[in-house]
């Protein structure tokens, strides 16, 4: 067995030797959404900042609204993953 890094700093231990099943590379897929949504939403935390200390100039909604779409796409992205029938589809997945 040898650990191996799959993406955004996931590690898992597989043999060389062994291919992961379609439903373990989804498992490895739908576990890196969360970490890259937290992401997308933490960049936003400047504007939310800007929109709460001068909200004559930027709307918080709008800023909320963003951070509300990207969890929405993070939910889409776990559910387009698990409707993938192949190893080579889920492999070439990006969100």
């Amino acid at each position: 067995m040898s650990l191996i890094e799959v993406t955004n700093g996931l590690k898992i231990n597989v043999a060389k030797e062994v291919e992961l099943t379609l439903s373990q590379q989804k498992k490895v897929k739908i576990t890196c959404i969360n970490p890259e949504a937290e992401r997308r939403i933490t960049a936003l935390n400047w504007k939310k900042e800007r929109a709460t200390e001068q909200p004559e100039k930027y709307s918080l909604d709008q800023v909320l609204a963003e951070r509300q779409a990207i969890r929405d796409a993070s939910n889409q992205a776990k559910l387009d993953i698990e409707a993938l029938t192949t190893i080579e589809e889920v492999k070439n997945f990006i969100w």
